[in-house]
C-alpha cells in the first residue's frame, strides 16, 4: 500500500509480473479507498530480486479516462505481453452512467509509458439474454508468434470464462464455443463462478489456473488444460 493520501494508499492487488533486462517489473491495480470503485488505477514498480519493490516515480502510468468515456469510472489491470517490438496491456475499465466492464488496449515501447489505443474498447460484452451479460473483464493474453489469445471473464454472478483471438490485439474474434469454462456440477466448490484466471502455454497444452467458488463460500483455486491446436 502506498501513504496515506496517496493514490495507492487503500489496497494494490492483481499484480502482473515480467522479467526485462534482469529486472523485475510489475504493473498492479492500486485504489485510494475514497469514491466506492471509482479510484482504481494502474501502477508500476520494479525490483532487482523480486522481493524488494521500487515504485514509479510517475505512478499510477495509466488511469481513468475523462467525463462521459468508456472508462471515467475505474480501471484495472488485466494482463502485460512484449511482442517482439513493443509492450501490450490489456485492461478492464467501467464508466460511471451504464457501469457495463469492458477491456481495452495500451502500447508502450518501455513499460512505462503507455498509450491507450484509439480503438478502444477492444472488446465488449454481448448484453443481456448473453452469457456475458454487461461484463467482460479480467483477461489473460498469450502471443504464441502469429496470434494472441485472450481468456477472459464474463457475466457478472455467476462469472464464465470465455476465449477469443486476435492478429493484432485490438480486433479480437470471440471463440464460437463461448463459455469455454463454466461453473462446475452442483455442491462442487466452483458451483457457482469460475473466473479471474491466469494461462500460460507448455507447447503442447494451455493451463489455466482460476479461481472458483460455491455461492456464499469462500473461494478456492483450481486448474484446467487444454491440447493447443
Amino acid at each position: 500500500e502506498g501513504i496515506i493520501g496517496s493514490w495507492d494508499s487503500h489496497f494494490v492487488h492483481n499484480p502482473k509480473v515480467m522479467v526485462i533486462n534482469n529486472t523485475f517489473h510489475m504493473w498492479y491495480t492500486g485504489h485510494k479507498g475514497t469514491n466506492g470503485n471509482r479510484n482504481f488505477k494502474i501502477g508500476h514498480a520494479t525490483s532487482t530480486d523480486g522481493s524488494a519493490w521500487t515504485k514509479d516515480a510517475n505512478n499510477p502510468v495509466l488511469t481513468v479516462g475523462s467525463a462521459g468515456t468508456w472508462e471515467n469510472s475505474w480501471i484495472c489491470i488485466g494482463d502485460v505481453v512484449y511482442a517482439g517490438t513493443k509492450y501490450h496491456m490489456w485492461y478492464s475499465g467501467c464508466d460511471t452512467l451504464s457501469t457495463w466492464v469492458k477491456i481495452g488496449h495500451a502500447t508502450s515501447t518501455d513499460g512505462l509509458t503507455w498509450t491507450k489505443d484509439q480503438a478502444n474498447p477492444v472488446l465488449i460484452a454481448e448484453g443481456s439474454g448473453s452469457w456475458e451479460y454487461t461484463r467482460v473483464e479480467l483477461p489473460s493474453v498469450l502471443f504464441d508468434g502469429a496470434k494472441y489469445h485472450m481468456w477472459y471473464s464474463g457475466g457478472k454472478t455467476p462469472w464464465k470464462i470465455g476465449h477469443a483471438t486476435s492478429t493484432d490485439g485490438i480486433n479480437w474474434t470471440k471463440d464460437t464455443e463461448n463459455p469455454v469454462l463454466s461453473s462446475g456440477l452442483s455442491g462442487t466448490w466452483d458451483s457457482w463462478s469460475v473466473a479471474g484466471m491466469s494461462v500460460l502455454s507448455s507447447g503442447i497444452k494451455y493451463k489455466m489456473w482460476y479461481f472458483g467458488s460455491k455461492l456464499d463460500v469462500s473461494t478456492c483455486i483450481g486448474y484446467a488444460e487444454k491440447p493447443q491446436e
